[in-house]
């Protein structure tokens, strides 16, 4: 697949999962079937689009807590490349993997061809 149809089946991919009807745990992303909720000590029971949104508010927190642009800590021992809620991750790695049968990260299109071309899950500021 193209880079330009890759880029864009994977927005629309997005687009898909956030319109799905699923519930999840917005505190710990783990999907909501109804009953007593025992997934976590606070759970936030919502859709996909306010979980997305309460995940990208952590994810600003995140990148603020960082030592510099990089996204490396003060020792400059570890540096946070992307994030990405994990319900997301595996939506988009199995719909890649069934519809065009392609691998979200490949060595083709490796973490940092994500992080270019989806900079709202990139950690640092700089890549």
């Amino acid at each position: 697949m193209a880079q330009g149809s890759r880029q864009s089946a994977i927005r629309a991919l997005i687009n898909v999962w956030l319109k799905l009807p699923t519930k999840v745990c917005a505190t710990c992303d783990t999907e909501y079937y109804g009953g007593p909720i025992e997934c976590c000590d606070m759970p936030v029971i919502s859709n996909n689009q306010a979980a997305f949104r309460q995940f990208m508010r952590e994810l600003k927190d995140v990148r603020l807590s960082r030592a510099n642009n990089f996204a490396s800590n003060k020792d400059k021992t570890l540096r946070l490349g992307l994030s990405i809620p994990s319900n997301l991750y595996l939506f988009l790695n199995t719909s890649m993997r069934r519809l065009y049968n392609e691998k979200l990260i490949s060595e083709e299109f490796d973490m940092f061809w994500f992080m270019r071309h989806f900079p709202e899950f990139q950690v640092p500021e700089k890549i």
